[in-house]
């Protein structure tokens, strides 16, 4: 593989678990106005969000939560099992204590960032799901419950609950996926964006670009991504842009389209130099 093309594979499609200090987007919703609604605003977010493990079979993603959250993503989505709230030994992230471990790391940074705000997406089994209802609803953790839309001023320095298909606390949200069919992912991602472009200013909108029901996220990630950047890229030159796409979920995704997803709720940088993040820092 020549220099040029590991180049675009780690700016699209993230396969290095560092994350270089230039691709740090600490503060970036700290500097959108108070009054905008939270729908109506483009996260960058991953999907299964945990499973960063190399013991985590098939992997989603190479970041863990530090680095996903210092690359500026900013939703969450985990699934948990009815022994995953409990605690294990110190000093061993297993995805055994994931949910535990994510809500303490998520505070740890929002006590740094104060105005940022943070999404999160919690699927427990049906095993799991008082457990986790608990766990969640205690006055402990910074956590919006709520069903109604927040503006961003409302939720700044808090954990967002967005409902799932076993957890109704949080807000409730349109999602869209993609199906099995590879040839036409790309169409289908399209079509799902332009959707969550239309509806997001009344509604939470979350568009998942990633390997649905496939074995090989990483090969696909390493597509999906790099169209998901260029799509929202040629979006900025449309005279009818919209203000904005939602949540975009993401297998492995890398600072480039990350940084093009926050970009898209300020005006998009000129050229394509990935460092002129004009949101970013």
């Amino acid at each position: 593989m020549n220099s040029f093309h590991l180049y675009q594979l780690l700016i699209f499609q993230n396969v290095s678990e560092a994350l270089s200090s230039k691709y740090v987007s600490h503060k970036w919703i700290k500097k959108i106005e108070n009054d905008r609604l939270l729908s109506a605003i483009s996260i960058p977010g991953t999907h299964q969000s945990n499973r960063y493990l190399k013991t985590s079979k098939p992997m989603f993603q190479a970041w863990g939560l530090h680095n996903q959250l210092d690359a500026g993503v900013r939703f969450f989505d985990l699934h948990v099992s009815s022994d995953s709230i409990k605690y294990v030994k110190t000093g061993s992230v297993q995805e055994s204590e994931t949910l535990n471990y994510f809500l303490k790391t998520m505070w740890t940074f929002l006590l740094k960032q104060k105005k940022e705000i943070l999404l999160l997406r919690v699927t427990p089994d049906e095993g799991a799901v008082a457990q986790v209802t608990k766990l969640l609803s205690r006055d402990n953790w910074p956590v919006w419950r709520d069903k109604v839309i927040p503006t961003l001023g409302q939720v700044r320095g808090k954990i967002v609950l967005i409902q799932s298909s076993t957890l109704e606390l949080g807000l409730p949200v349109h999602i869209t996926e993609l199906n099995a069919d590879m040839d036409t992912k790309e169409t289908q991602m399209r079509e799902n964006i332009k959707k969550a472009s239309q509806k997001c200013e009344q509604e939470m909108m979350l568009t998942y670009t990633v390997a649905n029901g496939e074995s090989e996220p990483l090969k696909i990630a390493k597509t999906l991504n790099k169209q998901v950047d260029n799509y929202l890229l040629n979006l900025k030159g449309d005279k009818n842009r919209p203000h904005c796409v939602g949540i975009i979920a993401m297998d492995f995704p890398g600072p480039k389209v990350i940084q093009t997803i926050i970009n898209f709720n300020g005006k998009l940088w000129e050229g394509t130099h990935i460092s002129s993040c004009n949101l970013c820092n």
